[in-house]
């Protein structure tokens, strides 16, 4: 998995590219704990995103709620129709 990122306007924009698994999620995490203690708005980009297993919904289920709790805002963005299904089962805010 590959993480770029950019600073758009006042947020954070993480594009990940590949894989999100047992193997990887440790990288995401430390990338999503790092800009959600420096920014208001961290939008992950899943465009390029081929796969995502439970590990992977885990840790953003982890960073929505730490999100909650210091009053940061995080967004899925640009996900594949199977993987956008799985996060609205599960209340993540997705855009297109």
């Amino acid at each position: 998995m590959e993480i770029q990122k950019e600073k758009e306007g006042g947020r954070i924009l993480l594009h990940v590219i590949g894989e999100l698994s047992m193997e990887t999620a440790g990288t995401l995490a430390s990338q999503l704990l790092s800009e959600l203690e420096a920014e208001k708005e961290i939008v992950v980009d899943f465009s390029r995103l081929v796969e995502c297993d439970y590990v992977g919904l885990q840790l953003l289920i982890s960073a929505r709620c730490t999100a909650e709790k210091i009053g940061a805002g995080l967004k899925i963005t640009a996900m594949s129709d199977p993987i956008r299904k799985q996060f609205d089962r599960l209340g993540f805010q997705t855009e297109n």
